[in-house]
């Protein structure tokens, strides 16, 4: 067990995607760090057990579809472990030192060291001296082990260069050679020597440093080499959700308070029906909250909320889905009386307000939307290649423990995440059009590929993935927003196809409109034509767009997808890139399969 940590700043929403428990990052005077996990952030945090469980209350995001869906009791927004929390951006995370084995950066010595988990500081060696008579600094390696449980470890490289043999005190020296993944290590005290060959292959030690004081896993897998600055050494495996408005007559605003308020938690954990008291003294609440209401409405709340919870019991993800689908659709008002911004605002356009472009008409429902909000929430991780994990496997990458254990620290039971709001365009794709363009090519080679590839993909979902691809990345530009900053949710239940892009990259209270405004009459119809330009050529073909996967790509990604033309940054895509294909929405040389084509 480490007798400190180390604390570095960390943005909020770069937890949740980049750098949540288990990645890695640089603290700011260059030490390559470990996020740990929520344990270690709740022993961190110096303060006695009922003000902790207050401190938590009310930085709990209530959204009863992703508690439920996750097996938590809550969702927490990390927290600032300092005395001034109004610092909205930056906080400071507990994490540990990794790897631990380092080497010097003097040519002449080389000697290797090893750091404790809880060092800060670059390392000096204490073997050798600069001219100065000074101590040169070390260099953490740039390789570890990694596995695809998520496991992650040191190479062991007294055993590796000794073939597993003991060398009673080893003293190695590090030798870079022209590839990081093939140093040459000697061992000065016997003269062995050996260099990191490309099939070298280690058992995994199940070691898990983000999780200061657990023991290693037990791991039937084999550890691969993996450099720490490559970006497969970790991939953030989050959960979303969209707000779905409620009932008629239900005020968004209200039912927000009702679940982030630890207050209105509180009352509402001792209503019964009836209760006046305890509807006057929420309505009270409300009012010190800015919403003015009477005890009437607060019931009216109550029960929707109620009901609202029982039907998430009931339902799965796909008619999570198709609820969204429904609500982004829809023309009804959201703006009610009282202070505060509704959650989701929908303005669909008729189509008879576009003129001609190409793919429009193949388009049958648009719908921007100026503001929704999102929470998003980190429920595990995984490296070498992504992997979508159980909620409870997430759990137990994040807690060390296989379910919630409420004997940990108090205020166990959660993951972390975030609430924020933006703005999105909605496109539905006219289903005669794409139920014929999948009738018409059922003979063809790339699309009968598709159709058998065993993640479960169809060639309509697959085509309406790389539409989402493009938007983006001709939206981009025009919106005033970067590529990471602009995601996909693509939709394609209840025999509806539909994607929607948005954004939520501004201040807590939204965005700035630009990437809304991109969807009205006028402006839809040049981002469709731009769409289908960048669709038409990319500056690898013809091999990007030929039927055999691109060198240098991911057996996961297939043909006529690359970072040229529709590759995307991780935090915009829902699926890691995967199942892209520029043929089906322009053909091939040799197989008019594309969506587009007459």
């Amino acid at each position: 067990m480490v007798s400190r940590l180390v604390y570095t700043p960390v943005r909020h929403s770069h937890l949740i995607t980049t750098f949540g428990p288990g990645a890695l990052s640089v603290t700011e005077n260059g030490v390559t760090v470990l996020t740990s996990g929520p344990r270690t952030w709740l022993r961190s945090y110096r303060m006695e057990r009922p003000l902790l469980n207050e401190t938590i209350d009310d930085l709990t995001i209530r959204d009863s579809y992703m508690e439920t869906r996750l097996g938590v009791h809550r969702i927490v927004a990390p927290w600032p472990l300092s005395e001034d929390p109004s610092t909205k951006s930056d906080w400071l995370i507990p994490a540990v030192r990794f790897p631990l084995a380092e080497f010097c950066r003097n040519a002449k010595c080389r000697r290797m060291h090893w750091s404790d988990q809880g060092d800060w500081k670059i390392g000096q060696c204490n073997v050798c001296t600069t001219r100065r008579g000074k101590k040169p600094p070390t260099t953490q390696v740039p390789i570890v082990l990694a596995c695809q449980n998520g496991h992650l470890s040191d190479v062991p490289w007294s055993s590796w260069v000794h073939d597993g043999s003991e060398c009673g005190q080893a003293i190695l020296r590090y030798r870079q050679n022209a590839s990081p993944r093939r140093p040459t290590v000697d061992c000065l005290t016997c003269g062995r020597s050996r260099t990191m060959g490309d099939q070298e292959s280690f058992a995994c030690s199940g070691a898990r440093p983000w999780l200061p004081g657990l023991a290693p896993e037990d791991c039937q897998l084999n550890a691969q080499l993996v450099e720490r600055s490559s970006t497969s050494i970790y991939f953030a495996d989050t959960a979303s959700s969209l707000a779905i408005p409620p009932v008629a007559g239900i005020r968004p605003v209200i039912l927000r308070h009702f679940r982030n308020s630890a207050a209105l938690r509180q009352l509402r954990a001792v209503y019964t029906s009836g209760n006046q008291l305890v509807l006057d003294q929420m309505a009270s609440v409300c009012a010190l909250l800015g919403v003015e209401t009477d005890a009437q409405e607060v019931a009216l709340h109550l029960d929707a909320l109620a009901l609202e919870e029982v039907q998430v019991q009931a339902a799965d993800e796909d008619e999570i889905r198709s609820r969204e689908l429904d609500a982004l659709l829809s023309s009804r008002p959201r703006v009610g009386r009282g202070k505060g911004q509704p959650d989701l605002i929908v303005e669909p356009i008729e189509m008879t307000r576009f003129a001609d472009a190409p793919l429009m008409s193949r388009i049958s429902a648009v719908s921007v939307i100026p503001r929704l909000r999102e929470i998003q929430v980190l429920k595990g991780f995984s490296r070498i290649n992504p992997v979508n994990r159980s909620p409870a496997e997430g759990y137990a990458q994040m807690w060390g423990a296989p379910q919630i254990d409420e004997e940990l620290q108090c205020g166990a039971g959660w993951l972390p995440g975030y609430e924020v709001f933006g703005e999105g365009i909605l496109v539905e794709l006219d289903s005669t059009a794409w139920r014929n363009w999948v009738f018409d090519n059922r003979e063809s080679a790339r699309i009968h590929d598709h159709a058998l590839y065993p993640d479960g993909l169809h060639p309509e979902r697959v085509l309406v993935h790389t539409l989402a691809h493009l938007v983006i990345r001709a939206a981009a530009p025009l919106s005033g927003y970067s590529q990471p900053s602009i995601r996909e949710r693509i939709y394609d239940h209840d025999g509806r196809l539909a994607f929607l892009i948005y954004t939520t990259v501004g201040d807590i209270e939204g965005t700035m409109g630009g990437l809304a405004s991109l969807g009205q009459p006028g402006r839809l119809e040049a981002l469709m034509t731009a769409v289908v330009e960048m669709a038409a050529w990319c500056t690898t073909d013809p091999v990007c767009i030929e039927s055999s996967p691109p060198p240098g790509l991911p057996t996961t990604t297939k043909a006529g997808a690359c970072h040229h033309c529709l590759l995307l940054p991780e935090t915009s895509c829902e699926i890691h890139n995967r199942r892209l294909d520029r043929a089906v929405v322009i053909g091939t040389p040799d197989d008019d399969c594309g969506f587009l084509v007459d």
